[in-house]
């Protein structure tokens, strides 16, 4: 990859945000991996090039992120448990 992709995620657990990192950062991508509130911090002060919601976010913190990323920014939400080999293949989507 020659130009790597800034990702944020937000969700919960920690632990599952901390394995989605791992994943992210192997296959190259600039990963950083938070809570709704920091997530809401972070994009407001970073330039990020996709945001990944997970499904533990309410839809109120949903909105939240969305509005906070503006629209340029690629955002997934995801709707189920999403293992490596799809969440990586979501980032490759055009």
């Amino acid at each position: 990859m020659s130009h790597s992709l800034k990702v944020i995620c937000v969700g919960t657990p920690s632990e599952l945000l901390q394995s989605r990192q791992f994943v992210l950062q192997s296959a190259g991508y600039d990963t950083t991996c938070v809570a709704v509130s920091e997530a809401l911090t972070l994009l407001l002060t970073g330039v990020f090039d996709f945001m990944i919601i997970s499904v533990t976010v309410i839809e109120g913190d949903r909105l939240a992120l969305r509005r906070a990323a503006g629209e340029a920014m690629r955002i997934v939400q995801l709707a189920t448990f999403t293992d490596p080999g799809e969440l990586l293949a979501l980032l490759r989507r055009p």
